[in-house]
């Protein structure tokens, strides 16, 4: 009998990046491997350095536990994530249908309850190299705090049986100071994550991490780690949040920090946006020595000025092109040269080729009949002290989340417009930049991008990530009646806090104007096991390889029993292939039942990719030869619809256009 064709399986987990990387080495560098694909150690060394001792020492961070935390970096998740209409918002910031499919919401906003690595990975095919700003405030290692633990996968049944079966949230790792790996534990929460969210970062963008004193030079170091030393930069500004002060044994805190890191080319950050009068303004043509056309003909050219705005730069000037004065017009433009009171040609401080990385510094003035253009001193540029009273964490962070959520006990939240600054410096030229938090707590940041765009009619969007870490009374009596309060509000966990409060701001900003037009909503989504049963089995560590086997071979027996594509679980499972297979979050599906009348044919579109999609359990001939009409397109259908008649039938027409599940 003929060999049954080979077809492409739907990945049923995210990337697998530790096989990617491995991957593109050996395309890149076959002469490396070995016969048998393995890598050539020697080989390797050779290429970095001919005389590369095998150990050399140089200057890097080390801690216990770093390789395994690299590993779950790029270990890929057999999770999934499912819309729950009844916790999201439309863009009106009205509920969403109860029975309303996460395609019909009409949100771009993102909200996430879930271990945050395991999201991270999830997220990979939707928005690599789509976040213009990730800003974070991870859980500072104080010795008195918890930390996520790394392993959420399936193969352990806590997290899914607290999350998932009790819906009582997830307890987190106790990281108490006297403990011999305190450093070491914190940097193996954190490592994963960053090295994972990299890759989610636009070319041009920024990472934020709020950070205070314990952990700020060990987070600069291994940052720099992750991204690199002369690409990126990195700069960390004094936050004063507490101005009463923390107190301590011999100091009182009344500060945290923001670290920022950002490529190294040209102009990333933005300038803080300053009133005229709050700027000190000077000539933008040279004078003194050294300032004549002559010294530099790059330097003389015509600044455009139009309606008292600085509007473009003109050509640089050929050497026997004198202007008639200092300011000529063209109808409404002004053109004005570098030329002094005493008509001498002198130049300007930017050569032309750079001129238009420092245009938002200048200012036309009028002067006569003409303009003087002067550029502005230190111009919004952001210190590295920040002291504003605004950033008072108490006064625009506590006072605020109560007012917003009644009861929600939360403790020590950022001020609103410290992080409204600190996504500034990333989104402000950027109206429809995405914002992602993966520390989400309070929901600060998701307040904060509501708030950026009620201010300048902005459509920038976030995605948030929190961790349903259950309310427990503990600390001071204080602490235990506010965290009682907020269960007897019905907050079980942080993440309903951060729901809560997102769904407020985004209400109480769209009561401000009857005709606002922003997306004031969002869709929640949940962390969640796979649907399909083969990331579904958890295999025993006391039992052998082969015992494991022969279960897993039983477990999948039993599944194929049923289907896992019925009416309850089909938009949860199109959603997880739309998520694996790369159509990412915001696909768009549509039913060709009149194309298609004895089986339910979808087309699905999202990402710049499409595919027809069918997950009955049987195909009919009929269906079968209408699809064979599209073989130039991606087919994706159920494995149990396939006879080996089929297989060849579909492989034949469709060839590695086949994909099954």
């Amino acid at each position: 009998m003929k060999n049954e064709p080979e077809i492409n399986h739907v990945p049923l987990t995210s990337p697998d990046e530790q096989e990617t990387r491995i991957e593109t080495l050996q395309r890149m560098f076959p002469d490396l491997f070995d016969g048998e694909g393995l890598l050539d150690e020697k080989a390797f060394r050779s290429l970095l350095s001919k005389d590369a001792p095998v150990a050399r020492e140089r200057f890097r961070l080390e801690w216990s536990g770093k390789t395994e935390a690299k590993r779950f970096a790029f270990s890929p998740s057999r999770a999934t994530l499912r819309y729950d209409a009844t916790q999201s918002r439309d863009a009106d910031g009205t509920p969403s249908a109860k029975d309303a499919s996460l395609t019909e919401n009409t949100s771009r906003n993102i909200l996430i309850e879930g271990d945050n690595l395991e999201v991270l990975k999830l997220l990979q095919k939707s928005f690599f190299e789509s976040v213009k700003c990730i800003y974070i405030d991870p859980p500072y290692n104080t010795g008195s705090n918890y930390i996520y633990p790394n392993d959420y996968s399936q193969t352990t049944k806590q997290y899914w049986e607290e999350t998932g079966t009790k819906k009582d949230g997830v307890r987190l790792v106790a990281n108490p100071e006297s403990s011999g790996r305190f450093h070491s534990n914190w940097l193996n929460m954190m490592y994963p994550r960053i090295l994972a969210a990299r890759k989610l970062l636009t070319d041009d963008g920024v990472l934020i991490c709020a950070i205070d004193e314990n952990e700020l030079a060990t987070l600069i170091l291994m940052l720099k780690e992750v991204f690199g030393e002369g690409s990126y930069e990195y700069f960390y500004a004094s936050v004063q949040h507490n101005p009463r002060g923390q107190q301590g044994i011999n100091f009182s805190y009344t500060n945290e920090y923001m670290v920022f890191v950002y490529p190294a080319k040209g102009k990333v950050i933005a300038d803080k946006p300053l009133k005229s009068h709050e700027v000190d303004w000077s000539q933008f043509r040279n004078w003194g020595g050294e300032s004549l056309r002559t010294d530099a003909k790059t330097c003389f050219y015509p600044v455009i000025v139009e309606n008292g705005e600085v509007v473009g730069f003109g050509d640089v000037c050929k050497d026997d092109f004198h202007p008639s004065s200092q300011t000529e017009w063209d109808g409404q433009k002004a053109f004005v040269y570098p030329i002094d009171n005493e008509g001498v040609e002198r130049k300007w401080r930017y050569a032309k080729s750079s001129v238009s990385e420092i245009a938002h510094l200048l200012r036309a003035r009028k002067a006569g009949d003409g303009y003087q253009i002067e550029i502005g001193k230190d111009f919004g540029t952001y210190k590295s002290m920040w002291t504003d009273k605004r950033y008072d964490s108490n006064e625009y962070g506590t006072k605020m989340i109560n007012d917003l959520v009644p009861e929600a006990g939360f403790t020590y939240p950022k001020s609103l417009w410290a992080v409204y600054d600190a996504i500034s410096t990333a989104v402000e030229h950027d109206k429809e930049a995405i914002v992602m938090d993966f520390f989400a707590g309070s929901g600060t940041t998701a307040h904060a991008v509501f708030q950026k765009n009620f201010d300048d009619g902005g459509n920038r969007k976030f995605v948030c990530v929190q961790i349903p870490e259950k309310i427990v009374p503990t600390g001071n009596k204080n602490l235990r009646d506010k965290m009682e309060r907020a269960l007897k509000a019905g907050y079980s966990t942080i993440f309903d806090i951060t729901r809560a409060r997102i769904a407020a701001a985004g209400q109480e900003l769209s009561k401000t104007e009857d005709d606002i037009a922003m997306d004031v909503g969002f869709r929640t989504l949940r962390l969640a096991p796979s649907n399909f049963p083969e990331n579904t089995f958890n295999p025993d560590p006391s039992k052998s390889e082969e015992e494991n086997l022969k279960a897993l071979e039983v477990h999948l027996a039993a599944a194929a029993q049923k289907s896992i594509f019925d009416d309850d679980n089909f938009g949860s499972v199109v959603m997880e292939i739309a998520i694996k297979f790369g159509f990412g979050l915001f696909y768009r599906i549509q039913n060709l039942d009149e194309d298609y009348p004895r089986n339910a044919v979808y087309h699905i579109e999202g990402n710049d990719k499409g595919a027809l999609l069918c997950l009955d359990e049987d195909l009919h001939d009929e269906t079968i030869e209408a699809l064979k009409a599209h073989g130039d397109e991606q087919l994706i259908v159920a494995k149990v619809a396939l006879d080996t008649t089929k297989k060849f039938e579909l492989h034949n027409a469709f060839k590695d256009n086949l994909w099954v599940v």
